[in-house]
């Protein structure tokens, strides 16, 4: 009777902890949103010469929480890339900027005629742009400057099931290719993001294919620059994310 009493004891504990623990971890981010939200409107009516840095001790924590999640995550919710054809494979259904959790940031590279991409042009285009074919049958991009650090930057996969490519480039062929961009990674993210961009420009002009969004969109200026915020959003809450720890 006493060890199941014990029991429930530790069992009951343990619950409570559990709760407090995600009610914590639910304070922190809801303190976090709330300072990015205030970090945008401020940074929006202030001079480019100066900088501003929210106060911790700001009170409004619990305005427009769920306002973040639409800046930080855009769910994939697109159609089929062609209806006579395989759908593309979603590596990733949506890009995440959770706090402290890796954003993946997906573009993809369509055929724009009724011909797929042949093997051969995709290797020596993909090389020819810094990328490196690796022993898990896709393409590689590694650090230029942090050369210690062996996580890739970026990766590009076949769009299609199984998500890779067939060594014998002869003989392959695809109607779209992924780029998929990994933060944080080796380097600074908006370096990353624009040294990504400018070489998958290049790769999908060489293959006369046409750069795409996760949504496969054309990929345009006022894209990119919502994506530049997705990063900026996704950097100053794993700031925050820090600070909080270190409290």
């Amino acid at each position: 009777m006493d060890a199941l009493r014990i029991s429930l004891i530790v069992v009951g504990v343990s619950v409570l902890l559990g709760i407090y623990v995600f009610d914590s971890n639910k304070k922190i981010r809801v303190f976090i949103n709330s300072l990015w939200l205030k970090y945008r409107a401020k940074k929006n009516h202030i001079d480019d010469n100066h900088s501003y840095e929210p106060e911790i001790n700001d009170d409004e924590i619990l305005e427009h929480i769920e306002q973040l999640d639409g800046v930080v995550a855009s769910p994939y919710t697109g159609e089929a890339l062609d209806s006579k054809e395989q759908e593309i494979v979603e590596l990733t259904n949506e890009i995440s900027a959770s706090l402290g959790e890796e954003m993946v940031i997906v573009m993809y590279i369509i055929s724009r005629s009724e011909h797929n991409f042949r093997g051969n042009d995709i290797n020596s285009i993909c090389t020819s742009n810094g990328f490196e074919f690796s022993n898990k049958n896709i393409y590689e991009k590694f650090s230029d400057t942090n050369l210690t650090d062996k996580r890739p930057v970026a990766s590009i996969v076949n769009s299609f099931e199984p998500g890779t490519f067939d060594s014998n480039f002869k003989n392959f062929t695809t109607k779209a290719i992924t780029v998929l961009l990994f933060l944080p990674g080796p380097d600074a993210e908006m370096a990353m993001f624009n040294d990504i961009v400018a070489r998958a420009k290049n790769i999908a002009q060489s293959l006369n294919g046409e750069l795409c969004d996760e949504t496969r969109s054309v990929l345009t200026h006022q894209t990119i620059s919502h994506i530049e915020e997705k990063i900026e959003a996704f950097q100053f809450k794993n700031r925050m994310l820090k600070t909080s720890e270190q409290m």
